[in-house]
């Protein structure tokens, strides 16, 4: 048995339901990397040429024609083609990864959203999105999953699956329509057949309306709903809903905490280090050849964003997600390839714990919402990396927007505080009259208790958010706290108000807001309940047309936003680097856990890479 010791803690996929989705231009030229989105261009997808439909099933719904649905049955998601490899592709070569700190264990089923990016190289999903090319592309492709098609009310999906194999230790086990049948039944229901529980299932939202899975034979799953669910796709093509194999991991869910287990990926667990080392070698074996291209992903953990971001810019590794000081400089430096500062997915949110008496009466929230300056928090915490916006991302400008979201005037019409074009010195007052309201002034500050996860992203704000408390009156007791210790705290509600970063991908609206917003979702820290927004979100997830489920998530957005739900203090905003010998390496903006962390396309130019001395 393989087993490691557990690593340490330190689309918008707008889905045309009204319509059958052609695909309609060629791959990219094969021969160079896509130039990635400048800052004020949105990317643009490039779709692969349309597969033809199956004839075997006279209700499959994937079609290369453009009319609308007539309404009486759901337009699927088109199946397309996987691009071509790239005919200039070399073999060969290893991908260092520079990181400060490892993902706390290999569940990508129970884990937040950095666990997938360690154990995705091993796992395949059912669909995936397209990082073969184009950045931030939010195509579905087929992975696992090569064809699939929905009934005609919409309520039973059916995929025809691969042959693939487990690998492990160097033996080989098929891949069955079991294998995908418990992944999806333990997600959604939070325990495997024999009754073992995982600790949290923090994607079961995304999955909570399948009611049933069933395998016809090995090779054919179906898929139960409670109605239409467009976005069933989107939800499986992402890096949490990882393929295991049953019969190793089956009433012994702990497992994965700590045992990397059989793998069905591009790549093969080789060897873990800790904090200093994983090392993933090719899959000899892996059922789409003639990928991946590497020899091996290494996972380099330095111990410091000065170790990794001074070791990425002299060219010691392949890719790193380097410091925004640090980014700005090797922007400068002119050595690594990058993107325009971009808006990629998730971010920065405040909010009341709404079970907890005061600070669950509405204008405590409003006056937090009041008292923070997001831009400022920005410019000194991030370098300015981020941008304020709604629930779901940044303003509508700004490359890498989510379709989603309201537009910029719809944010600042609900109230003086949302919209940041106020000045803040007439912000804060309100929120001190708010909190005067609720008796508390300088003679008698708030202190509400919260805690500051570190070593962290939040708390590079949190110097800025405690000047703007305290101008209002607001003088937080808080104690820093570390990654596993917090994330406990966290889904026990154990705080008055919480600050945390949210990294949850933008392919479809369904995955914010079962996880985030429905009151029974453990994700929901705060507890906010509203069984109107409930329907609502139910009622989104069911809807058809493309025009009108867009009102519906707008309206919940805007209750969402008024009621301080969270309270968004920014967006995530990334420049991203990654070395000049480095081709095809595309990452997925608005998603998480996805295709790119796989790096079954990428390719290394030795030729490059000893030209500029790095080999």
């Amino acid at each position: 048995m393989r087993k490691i010791k557990v690593l340490f803690n330190p689309v918008v996929l707008l889905i045309a339901l009204g319509v059958l989705v052609a695909a309609c231009a060629p791959a990219a030229d094969p021969t160079a990397t896509t130039a990635p989105p400048t800052a004020t261009t949105a990317p643009v997808a490039t779709k692969a040429p349309a597969k033809a439909a199956a004839t075997a099933a006279p209700a499959k719904t994937t079609t290369t024609s453009t009319a609308p649905s007539d309404g009486k049955y759901p337009a699927s998601v088109a199946v397309v083609d996987t691009p071509a490899p790239n005919p200039n592709a070399q073999s060969g070569g290893v991908f260092r990864w520079l990181d400060r700190v490892g993902a706390s264990d290999w569940s990508g089923w129970e884990g937040a959203a950095s666990e997938p990016r360690y154990s995705s190289p091993a796992y395949d999903t059912l669909f995936e999105f397209n990082a073969f090319e184009e950045w931030g592309s939010q195509e579905i492709l087929p992975k696992l999953a090569t064809d699939w098609w929905v009934n005609e009310d919409g309520t039973e999906w059916t995929l025809k699956l691969k042959e693939a194999n487990f690998d492990w230790d160097g033996t080989t086990k098929a891949f069955i329509c079991e294998d995908a049948k418990f992944m999806i039944d333990t997600i959604r229901l939070g325990n495997d057949d024999t009754g073992d529980e995982l600790r949290r299932s923090p994607r079961a939202g995304y999955v909570q309306r399948v009611s049933d899975t069933a395998c016809v034979d090995d090779r054919t799953l179906t898929i139960s709903t409670d109605g239409v669910l467009p976005s069933l796709p989107a939800s499986l093509a992402m890096g949490y809903f990882q393929i295991r194999d049953k019969d190793y991991f089956g009433g012994n869910l702990e497992k994965m905490l700590d045992d990397i287990g059989p793998e069905i990926g591009p790549y093969l667990y080789d060897r873990y280090q800790p904090d200093e080392i994983l090392r993933f070698v090719r899959n000899p074996n892996y059922h789409n050849q003639p990928y991946p291209y590497l020899d091996a992903v290494e996972f380099k953990i330095l111990g410091s964003s000065t170790a990794r971001d001074a070791a990425f810019r002299v060219g010691r590794g392949e890719h790193a997600v380097m410091g925004t000081g640090t980014s700005l400089q090797a922007k400068e430096d002119g050595f690594l390839e990058h993107t325009d500062l971009i808006n990629t997915h998730g971010g920065r949110y405040v909010q009341a714990n709404f079970t907890r008496e005061p600070w669950n009466d509405p204008r405590f929230s409003q006056a937090l919402r009041c008292a923070l300056d997001s831009q400022k928090a920005i410019d000194t915490g991030y370098d300015g990396f981020g941008f304020y916006g709604g629930i779901f991302s940044g303003l509508e400008a700004i490359s890498g927007h989510s379709k989603w979201q309201l537009s910029d005037q719809e944010i600042y019409d609900i109230s003086f505080c949302h919209d940041v074009r106020n000045p803040i010195e007439e912000r804060q007052q309100k929120a001190r009259d708010l909190l005067k309201e609720l008796g508390f002034d300088e003679n008698n500050p708030a202190e509400p208790y919260t805690y500051i996860w570190t070593p962290a992203s939040p708390s590079y704000f949190w110097p800025s958010m405690l000047d703007d408390l305290a101008k209002v009156n607001i003088l937080p007791d808080w104690e820093p706290m570390e990654t596993a210790r917090a994330y406990d705290k966290n889904y026990a509600g154990e705080f008055d108000f919480n600050f945390w970063s949210y990294s949850v991908a933008r392919a479809d609206a369904d995955t914010w807001l079962f996880e985030h917003y429905i009151s029974h979702s453990d994700r929901n820290y705060g507890k906010y309940t509203n069984l109107e927004t409930d329907a609502m979100i139910d009622l989104q997830s069911r809807t058809l047309d493309p025009n009108e489920r867009m009102k519906i998530i707008n309206d919940i957005e805007t209750i969402l936003l008024r009621d301080n739900a969270k309270i968004v203090l920014s967006h995530y905003g990334s420049m991203y680097f990654w070395a000049p010998w480095v081709h095809d390496f595309h990452q997925a903006i608005g998603t998480t856990g996805a295709t790119q962390y796989r790096m079954e396309r990428v390719w290394i130019d030795a030729a490059k890479r000893a030209e500029l001395g790095k080999d």
